[in-house]
């Protein structure tokens, strides 16, 4: 199986966290900015990790931020990542979140209360000076959205031509080696236009192919234009497995087939990126056909395993998930996969993540096999102290979310692996669901003290081996904490 050509870490700018001296992040894309100070830190860091572990491409969405110095640090970071042969990618749209230009504000505080700036190559910018050009809801009614989710009609041309020039800015300024390119998955344009142009298609998701086709055309076009080799990845909101059950038409589901082969319109050069959530993992609700259909050669199959977006948030013990992700991308002959990169390695779990999918690309320790037992023995064993610690770790560690998520932890989100079948107890969330705010604290007091005795017994390990215990001594502490607000 050949090693995938393009191997991606997806982040927000304000939900990343590699600076570890500075204690907040935001979990999505706006609020109080207590992050963007520490953009080339974060960055760097995610960088020079990447770099050393095989990854060749970050995206960055709010990677234009007038405020901070946010221009020039974001030139710099182009700078060093081609240094280390990691590609920074900004996401951009020509339709919705915030165009070009994320956010032209020059003032350091993201609050609700304060003015939005203005730059030529904002959306909100752009639509507040040609309110005609806005998209509109069933009703002929722009849609109430904030400054930084405004939506444009697609099938004006001059959004469009503005977008293109956009685009060929953003090259010339910051010298960039690709972009993420969106139409926007919150709404879609009802205007007499774009009914047209959809030839009175019903739309049963909040996006439309139709949209991608000029859109990520553009897109494409432009980018080749300034720089030959760039990497333009072009998203489609959807999978390409197929459903075990009927079909239900929606955001992240299967894309049919009549669909994905209006995508086959496409220029050469576009990087057609995939959500694997339905299709792997327990509650898989989709399934890999022999005969899987895309409609480019190029693809990049991604998942929102370790993110916000997941069971467990950042801190996502997502190994299963990302090793299924990768193996079945290798098997299937998808030269690309994408996972979330906002959380430093310094986290354990994240740590896991990004070796897990590191090994399972190719590029790690050796595992032709693709073995995750393997990998569990050769890789993360050694990491934790010795044989089976690793195990022993993520199930202390996966218990003791579970009691602190509660009923929080039953629900389906994106990315979602029946964390409970990965420790000891298969039973365990639904005796979790059952104790007592007291029970709960009983338990992990008592997870806190095993795990200072497994500390003692590896008091001549490795700093970095007690370090990862460590960490989960003080999560465990940060859980008890929380359970015991709820007494």
């Amino acid at each position: 199986m050949n090693v995938p050509k393009y191997r991606v870490l997806w982040s927000w700018d304000l939900g990343s966290n590699w600076d570890i001296s500075v204690g907040n992040k935001i979990n999505g894309c706006s609020g109080k900015n207590f992050r963007r100070e520490a953009f080339l830190k974060d960055y760097k860091r995610m960088v020079d990790y990447a770099s050393l572990h095989h990854f060749n491409g970050i995206v960055i969405w709010g990677a234009l931020r007038a405020h901070n110095d946010g221009l020039n640090q974001f030139k710099e970071l182009v700078k060093y990542g081609r240094e280390k042969g990691v590609r920074i990618m900004p996401g951009v749209s020509a339709f919705s979140y915030g165009g070009v230009f994320y956010d032209p504000s020059t003032t350091a505080s993201l609050g609700i209360d304060r003015k939005f700036g203005t730059h030529k190559y904002s959306l909100n910018t752009w639509l507040t000076e040609h309110p005609e050009y806005a998209s509109v809801d069933e009703n002929g009614n722009p849609y109430p959205f904030g400054p930084m989710n405004v939506l444009a009609c697609p099938s004006r041309p001059e959004n469009l031509q503005w977008f293109k020039e956009a685009l060929g800015w953003l090259y010339d300024e910051f010298d960039i080696d690709g972009i993420q390119v969106e139409v926007g998955d919150y709404s879609v344009c009802h205007c007499p236009l774009c009914e047209e142009r959809r030839k009175g298609r019903n739309i049963k998701r909040d996006y439309s192919v139709e949209d991608m086709l000029n859109t990520y055309t553009a897109a494409v076009e432009v980018s080749k234009s300034k720089k030959p080799d760039a990497w333009v990845l072009c998203e489609t909101y959807s999978g390409f497995t197929s459903p075990k059950a009927e079909f239900v038409d929606g955001n992240w589901q299967s894309m049919p087939n009549e669909d994905r082969k209006l995508l086959s319109a496409l220029p050469e050069g576009s990087i057609l990126q995939w959500a694997a959530d339905k299709a792997i993992g327990g509650f898989a609700t989709e399934y890999w056909p022999d005969d899987i259909y895309t409609p480019k050669a190029d693809n990049i199959l991604r998942v929102h395993a370790g993110s916000q977006y997941s069971a467990m948030g950042m801190g996502d013990w997502a190994v299963e998930l990302i090793w299924q992700l990768v193996t079945e991308a290798r098997k299937h002959d998808v030269n690309g996969v994408s996972i979330f990169g906002e959380e430093s390695f310094v986290a354990p779990p994240n740590e896991a993540n990004y070796l897990a999918f590191e090994e399972a690309c190719g590029l790690g320790r050796e595992n032709s096999e693709l073995s995750i037992e393997k990998f569990y023995a050769n890789t993360l064993d050694p990491l934790y102290g010795g044989s089976s610690m690793a195990t022993k770790w993520r199930d202390l560690y996966i218990k003791g979310r579970l009691l602190m998520l509660g009923e929080r932890a039953k629900k389906k989100h994106l990315s979602y692996q029946p964390l409970e079948m990965l420790t000891d107890d298969p039973l365990f969330l639904e005796k979790a669901l059952s104790y007592s705010a007291e029970e709960k604290i009983e338990l992990l007091e008592k997870y806190f003290d095993e795990v200072q005795e497994i500390l003692y017994s590896l008091k001549d390990a490795s700093v970095s081996v007690k370090g990862r215990w460590s960490w989960l001594s003080n999560d465990l502490r940060n859980m008890i904490y929380i359970v015991s607000k709820k007494v």
